[in-house]
């Protein structure tokens, strides 16, 4: 799993925890004091559209391309969220990414967008046609199919939650 980065709590509701793209972190504001709580993902992965059957959980760095050839899915955990809120009220969150490398982006750089989940998906089976191939070793979809944008419905929300403008060149933690 990679290593993440991620803070704050406020008193929540239930949170549909699966979330898309390179995060390096969920931020929870939480209750009327104002509160920092660190949560990690509890999966993360890349899939790439280049590679469609393979699997790339044991990665320790996820990584994202331009025109949809490569996506990272990050999952946090329910019950972790809850735990951190308590009895309150989620009123915000934030994702906090944390950018390593940064090249071909073009000179006025490139949106990446945050897109929540609708579909369950596992670390070590998720791949660009499968939430959770059965045999990773047969380059071949052991799955009910999910769909990465072409061919049916989207297994993520249309609409991003969240976008941030990545450049050539930037490093760092980016919210």
């Amino acid at each position: 799993m990679t290593p993440w980065q991620v803070a704050s709590r406020a008193p929540s509701s239930s949170l549909a925890a699966f979330l898309a793209l390179l995060l390096s972190g969920l931020i929870l504001p939480t209750r009327a004091i104002a509160e920092t709580v660190s949560l990690r993902p509890s999966q993360d992965t890349t899939i790439t559209r280049l590679q469609p059957n393979r699997n790339h959980g044991e990665e320790p760095v996820l990584k994202i391309r331009a025109l949809f050839r490569k996506r990272t899915l990050v999952q946090f955990d329910q019950a972790a969220i809850a735990a951190a809120v308590g009895s309150g009220t989620l009123r915000s969150a934030k994702l906090r990414l944390t950018i390593l490398e940064s090249h071909h982006w073009g000179p006025e750089g490139r949106a990446v967008a945050v897109h929540r989940m609708t579909q369950a998906w596992t670390e070590f089976g998720a791949t660009w046609f499968c939430p959770d191939d059965r045999n990773l070793q047969n380059h071949v979809p052991d799955c009910t199919r999910w769909f990465m944008g072409v061919g049916g419905p989207a297994p993520f929300v249309p609409t991003p939650t969240t976008r941030a403008r990545h450049r050539n060149g930037q490093t760092g933690p980016v919210e």
